[in-house]
């Protein structure tokens, strides 16, 4: 039996099961979904991992954050800090076949370098 307890129920139905998948989720998230959880009066985010994980700087991250994409690029550079140990580089960007050693590191690199603030793709 798998312990939901900690999960992330978005209101489409969707399963967040921890911060990093967060990260690599928001961009499959429809702006309805997110700003359902996000807005002006609310950071549903920040509150589930201030009561499920209690990380104070992945909660000042969430807190921060301006929107979707703020939120993303804030979470997987905080992900590819924290976790700099290996000096693999097994993760290839597709589009300019650069290396990184953490799939997050790649996933950085690509909402950062081959990504418009509004979603769409550089060209």
């Amino acid at each position: 039996m798998k312990r939901t307890e900690k999960y992330f129920f978005l209101s489409d139905g969707g399963i967040v099961k921890n911060v990093e998948e967060l990260a690599f989720k928001l961009d499959e998230i429809s702006d309805d979904v997110f700003f359902s959880h996000f807005n002006e009066f609310k950071n549903d985010f920040a509150a589930w991992v201030e009561g499920c994980f209690m990380d104070e700087n992945i909660i000042n991250i969430l807190r921060s954050a301006k929107n979707k994409y703020d939120m993303q690029v804030k979470l997987l550079k905080y992900l590819v800090h924290k976790n700099l140990l290996t000096k693999k580089r097994m993760f290839k960007c597709k589009i300019c076949k650069k290396k990184f050693s953490k799939k997050v590191a790649l996933s950085v690199h690509t909402t950062i370098a081959h990504k418009k603030k509004g979603g769409e793709k550089n060209g």
